[in-house]
């Protein structure tokens, strides 16, 4: 296991923004073939970027956020119903942070 330590401030927005980039570049790399730290310094990602080039994290926030309301809105209803058929839909585990909020 590599621990990465971001040289930015990491929100949780922008990590879920990031995690899924992290999964598909470390795809490749099975067991035996480690996806080391150095080869993860040479991993390229691609990122949202401002006009001079930096990655545009307001932008990756902002995203995040906006997933984040809309899919709320979609595992409260069928909670907020109680219906049977909706809640066989929804892995438990999810129904009770749906209800815990």
């Amino acid at each position: 296991v590599n621990v990465l330590y971001p040289k930015f401030d990491l929100t949780e927005e922008i990590a879920l923004f990031l995690q899924p980039l992290f999964w598909e570049a470390g795809r490749p790399y099975a067991y035996d073939d480690k996806w080391s730290k150095e080869k993860m310094e040479q991993t390229e990602l691609t990122l949202p970027a401002k006009s001079d080039g930096n990655p545009d994290w307001e932008y990756m926030q902002r995203h995040m956020k906006s997933l984040k309301q809309d899919a709320s809105g979609i595992i409260d209803i069928p909670v907020k119903s109680g219906h049977p058929s909706c809640l066989g839909k929804i892995p438990q585990y999810m129904i009770s942070m749906a209800i815990r909020r």
